[in-house]
């Protein structure tokens, strides 16, 4: 509506100056006591000459994709322009997407694939360590061992950022070629836990770390 209040002004003498773009401004010295209030109209006349008109501007932008656009994944593409990790994208996946999950990530990342009749695992029996009471690396549980599993170390497994699978005495293995490949956008790699994201980091990335992103 055009007014203003402005309130808390110390008595004495104080200079008012009104301006608004393409009029002429208007200067106006007011003396204030204490407990004053003073109101006051001002119009305001075109300026004398008329201002010059501003050039059009010309805004030029990129697509900054956001963790708001880009919800679950604003962490994949931040990682991905950095160049952190080894990754699949959707494009590849939807264009393998006849293949099993296990067969496309050997084709494409620097992994260790253990198969068994029972699955596929990412996994390696290189680099393997005992714990403190000197035994072996998990071998998955009973049902594991039953289609073939040994000890092997094995990457733990995220999907959509939840962890479904870490190395554990007893825990159960997670088999790549469960989750269908048309279902998924992305997938990320990590071969050890100084390569692992902080997020996704721990004890439980010493065999490294993979991460699957549904659609």
């Amino acid at each position: 509506a055009g007014e203003f209040r402005i309130l808390g002004i110390p008595p004495g003498n104080h200079v008012v100056v009104v301006r608004h773009l393409g009029s002429a401004p208007i200067t106006v010295s007011l003396d204030l006591a204490v407990g004053d209030t003073v109101i006051r109209e001002f119009d305001l006349a075109p300026a004398v000459p008329a201002p010059p008109a501003l050039d059009t501007v010309s805004v030029r932008a990129r697509l900054l994709l956001s963790a708001v656009t880009l919800g679950k994944m604003a962490g994949y593409e931040s990682r991905r322009a950095q160049h952190i990790g080894r990754s699949i994208d959707s494009t590849t996946l939807q264009r393998e997407n006849y293949r099993d999950l296990g067969d496309i990530l050997r084709a494409h990342l620097p992994i260790h694939l253990l198969v068994t009749e029972g699955g596929s695992y990412v996994g390696s029996t290189r680099g393997m360590v005992s714990d403190l009471n000197g035994n072996s690396q998990p071998a998955g549980d009973s049902g594991d061992r039953q289609r073939g599993a040994g000890p092997a170390c094995y990457a733990q497994v995220y999907v959509d950022g939840i962890r479904l699978y870490t190395p554990a005495q007893g825990a159960k293995l997670f088999d790549v070629n469960s989750i269908p490949v048309t279902g998924l956008k992305a997938v990320e790699y990590f071969p050890g836990a100084a390569e692992t994201p902080p997020e996704y980091g721990g004890t439980g990335a010493s065999c490294g770390t993979l991460l699957i992103w549904t659609r």
